[in-house]
């Protein structure tokens, strides 16, 4: 998986991803499959808008705590 932390691109693969993944994966279909079954595109974009700037606000925060490379190195990402 390529990522970017602080600007910087970073890959990584770890013994877990694929099952944290896979549960992502279903929670979001399960999310999408439920707001489309009731007509509610807004909320159904709405979620996904908050779920993007959510995480990618509590990454920026994680970076400004520890730095990009401790981020990084919790991944045991490499730099590309």
């Amino acid at each position: 998986m390529r990522v970017i932390i602080d600007d910087r691109f970073f890959e990584f693969q770890n013994e877990r991803t694929e099952q944290i993944f896979t549960e992502q994966k279903t929670y979001l279909k399960d999310m999408i499959e439920k707001y489309q079954n009731e007509g509610d595109m807004e909320a159904l974009v709405t979620t996904l808008l908050s779920l993007s700037n959510l995480t990618e606000g509590l990454i920026n925060e994680m970076v400004e705590e520890v730095g990009a490379d401790q981020v990084a190195s919790y991944l045991k990402a490499k730099e590309v």
